[in-house]
């Protein structure tokens, strides 16, 4: 998770859940990371910027290499 989704995950969306009354399982622990740069731009979901998951099925390649890939260039103090 990009440093842009932090407020909505650990209190919008928790706040939005309790606001149901419903016994719902809270996260306690949030990993995110500075921006992971796609092109020179930053990887946006919504602006439909960036490798999904669909792409990443498309090319043959197995999940495990995109996972192992994914987190050894996860951008931990820079954006990267």
């Amino acid at each position: 998770m990009g440093k842009d989704n932090i407020l909505f995950h650990s209190i919008i969306f928790p706040a939005s859940l309790k606001s149901t009354n419903q016994q719902w399982l809270m996260p306690n622990v949030l990993s995110a990371t500075e921006y992971l740069k796609y092109e020179g731009g930053k990887f946006s979901k919504s602006h439909n910027i960036g490798v999904f998951g669909d792409q990443c099925k498309d090319t043959g390649i197995d999940s495990d290499c995109w996972r192992y890939y994914l987190m050894r260039i996860r951008p931990e103090t820079f954006d990267s």
